[in-house]
């Protein structure tokens, strides 16, 4: 019995130093690898070293270190957040704080503005202070988070402090927005115009409408605008201008955003922009422009598609046969078919297949099961789902209940292939 207390508790200390070991890997870049496995563990074992170490772990392992403290039950949590309230790390203290204002403790106002007053920082720390703060309204934290709006600031603060201060509704921050409308950075002179915007300033659509033709304007920054601009009335200067931006950008995420801006504003012209670019050489471009007017209700007519069926780019044929699908007309499902042999069409076409719902599916998602890309693979394993729920309404095989996992190593795949392949032999001719 002596031996095997022995055992135990050099098992135990082993684990300790486990978890230790995980706790430090937080700092490192394998940050997020620590976390997940971190989750694992009981909070009798990882909350000690979680507490003793978080305010020395760099960012972004002081973040993760408290996303792991606030998972943990309330009795638990709160007298470990209640003792970091006294970290010598200001985003600790900011985020034990937030975290025990949610389970209703007052007074914690004060330490949220002490820690965002704190000086000599780092950008980084500061944008994840502010990302904590979603939600939160307080005179005193709105002011210290004013400070952070600059001219001359760093543009992804800045524009991190303008969105903590819509959310807030700060009107108290107007002076603050309009005193960069002349800063050298085009993306914050962009979002202060919105900004004040937002808050009824329609007189500041000239500047937003320059600085959309700014080629400095980043993505990012455009995104917080269009937020901005939500239940904001639009002037057309600023559409017009939304929709040269859209013709020249060569980024598809930011020209589908533009052209959402237009749809979402009523913008008139929107359909003949959105019809231009579905002819741009970028094939991205090109599907974001041809998704957005099939959105568009009639915008897109039957005969139009069926052209694009023809056309010599497999890419437009195939989001054709896609939005042709959405019209209950399946003539487009060869092509579908066809895309799943084609390396740079695969993911969309597997993608695509399950909402056709047909039997002749099957096989090639069956072999799209093992493809060397794993998105092919987890688009195969929803669409394959798809189809035999379509096909067997009642009883049908989960590739879970026969071991499959679109991540496994090959080995494990193969063998749940296997018992997917036999089921479907012995069932797809089935009299149900």
């Amino acid at each position: 019995m002596r031996a095997l207390g022995l055992v135990l508790l050099l098992c135990s200390g082993a684990r300790a130093g486990g978890v230790a070991a995980l706790v430090e890997q937080l700092g490192t870049k394998d940050y997020y690898a620590a976390y997940r496995k971190l989750r694992d563990e009981p909070p009798e074992r990882a909350l000690g070293p979680l507490v003793k170490s978080v305010g020395e772990l760099p960012m972004p392992g002081q973040r993760y270190a408290m996303l792991l403290i606030e998972r943990y039950p309330e009795d638990v949590s709160r007298p470990a957040l209640e003792k970091l309230l006294r970290s010598g790390a200001p985003f600790v203290r900011l985020n034990a704080a937030r975290e025990l204002d949610r389970m209703g403790e007052t007074a914690m106002a004060r330490v949220i503005e002490e820690a965002l007053r704190t000086d000599g920082l780092g950008i980084e720390v500061y944008r994840y202070m502010l990302s904590e703060l979603s939600g939160y309204r307080d005179a005193g934290v709105n002011a210290a988070v004013r400070r952070f709006v600059t001219d001359n600031g760093e543009r992804r603060l800045v524009v991190a402090a303008l969105d903590y201060l819509h959310d807030a509704e700060d009107r108290g921050a107007i002076s603050t927005a309009e005193a960069v409308l002349d800063s050298k950075d085009a993306s914050i002179r962009a979002a202060a115009a919105g900004w004040l915007m937002r808050f009824g300033q329609s007189e500041r659509a000239t500047q937003l409408a320059k600085e959309f033709l700014d080629d400095e304007l980043d993505y990012l920054t455009y995104l917080r605008i269009q937020e901005f601009l939500r239940d904001v009335e639009v002037p057309h200067a600023v559409l017009d201008a939304a929709a040269r931006r859209a013709r020249v950008e060569t980024s598809s995420f930011y020209v589908g955003r533009l052209l959402d801006l237009l749809v979402e504003k009523g913008y008139a012209k929107a359909a003949s922009v959105i019809r231009e670019l579905i002819d741009h050489e970028d094939e991205k471009i090109s599907e974001i422009a041809f998704e957005r007017l099939s959105r568009m209700g009639g915008a897109f007519q039957e005969d139009e598609i069926r052209k694009l069926l023809e056309s010599d780019d497999p890419a437009r044929r195939l989001f054709a046969a896609d939005a042709l699908r959405k019209r209950d007309d399946l003539s487009g499902y060869s092509i579908v078919l066809e895309a799943m042999k084609e390396a740079t069409l695969r993911r969309d076409a597997a993608k695509m297949l399950g909402s056709f719902r047909r039997p002749e599916s099957v096989p090639p998602l069956l072999t799209a099961l093992m493809d060397s890309d794993s998105t092919v693979r987890s688009y195969a394993a929803r669409s394959l789902e798809d189809v035999w729920k379509a096909i067997f309404p009642y009883r049908r095989l989960s590739l879970k209940e026969a071991g499959y996992v679109s991540s496994d190593p090959d080995a494990q795949r193969e063998a749940a292939l296997r018992l997917i392949r036999a089921w479907w032999k012995s069932h797809k001719d089935a009299d149900w």
